[in-house]
Formats: structure tokens, C-alpha cells, sequence
């Protein structure tokens, strides 16, 4: 890609110097005149092949960028099979299939028994 690039803009460069050969043929000294016909056709092709260009050099270079950026593989099994069981445990947690029952073991059993009963009641059972 970085080939292509560099061949895109050393043709715009080129046509760059053409369009200002165009202009420098209308000033001659202190006269200024009007391009001819073939002169104003062939600045309004120039134009439009500079503009051209100038996309694909655009394009080429967010997709350089964008390559730069690429984010880190994440398919190391050892992390998928990791990343899977928290999100079949967050899941199931979320569902009301798992509880939190190791909450603050510190505190006497007092929050864990709070819970206890919060799922049992909304399982419908008395404890």
C-alpha cells in the first residue's frame, strides 16, 4: 500500500506542476489574460483527476491508520473458555438461578441471611 500511495501522489504532484504551468501561461510579466478554450478544458480535467486522486489517497491512508488500530487477538483459548464461564455465571446470576451467598462472611452471617431470605421470598418459599 505504502508503494501505491507513493505513486498516487507523485502523479498528483505531477499534475500539480501542470496546473501551475497552465497559470503561469496567463501571466506573462504584468499582463494577466483569460485561458483559452483547450487551456480552461484541460485546468477543468486536471482539476478532476486531482480531486480523484486525493480520495484514494485519502482512503489508502484511513485504511492504514485503521490497520494501526487493529485490537489485540483475543483467541487465546485459555481466555475465551475463562471469559465464557463469567458470562454464563453473570448470566445465571442475572437470572436469579445463581445466588451471592459469600457476601461478607466477616459480618456474623447477618447480610448473607438478608439475602437468603430476599430469594427465597421471591421464590415463593418461607425459610
Amino acid at each position: 500500500m505504502k508503494n501505491k500511495l507513493k505513486k498516487l501522489r507523485e502523479k498528483r504532484n505531477t499534475l500539480m506542476d501542470e496546473m501551475d504551468g497552465l497559470l503561469a501561461a496567463c501571466e506573462d510579466g504584468d499582463e494577466t489574460r483569460a485561458f483559452t478554450e483547450d487551456e480552461q478544458k484541460r485546468f477543468g480535467e486536471i482539476e478532476n483527476e486531482i480531486r480523484a486522486l486525493d480520495e484514494q489517497i485519502t482512503a489508502i491512508e484511513t485504511r492504514d491508520a485503521l490497520e494501526q488500530d487493529t485490537p489485540a487477538d483475543d483467541t487465546d483459548p485459555a481466555t475465551v473458555e475463562q471469559r465464557t464461564i463469567d458470562e454464563q455465571n453473570f448470566l445465571s446470576f442475572c437470572r436469579g438461578e445463581t445466588r451471592a451467598l459469600n457476601v461478607a462472611d466477616n459480618s456474623n452471617g447477618r447480610i448473607r441471611s438478608i439475602i437468603k431470605c430476599r430469594t427465597a421470598k421471591a421464590a415463593g418459599r418461607q425459610l
